[in-house]
């Protein structure tokens, strides 16, 4: 963990602030803890959905899940056409 630690302090020096968060980040990951509700995520949920003015956020961990998602409540089944903007990585098909 001191290795993962070190490594992460030479990607950019940051505020003190930030410094705590990913010191607490990796002390959570080392304990297995780093998806736990209530932490990091939560935090971020909410301050994103705020900021886009929503009621609510849901984050994803790739941008394909969240396509995939979002096709699958859409009610889409085999063989419907699902248009998606140029820039959408053919493996998200």
């Amino acid at each position: 963990m001191e290795k993962l630690w070190e490594n992460a302090k030479k990607i950019r020096r940051q505020g003190e602030p930030e410094i705590t968060y990913l010191k607490d980040v990796i002390k959570r990951y080392a304990l297995g803890q780093v998806a736990n509700e209530g932490g990091y995520l939560t935090k971020f949920r909410e301050a994103f959905a705020k900021h886009v003015g929503s009621k609510f956020a849901i984050p994803r961990a790739t941008g394909f899940v969240a396509l995939a998602e979002a096709v699958s409540v859409s009610g889409a089944s085999v063989g419907s056409e699902v248009l998606v903007d140029s820039l959408t990585h053919f493996g998200a098909r």
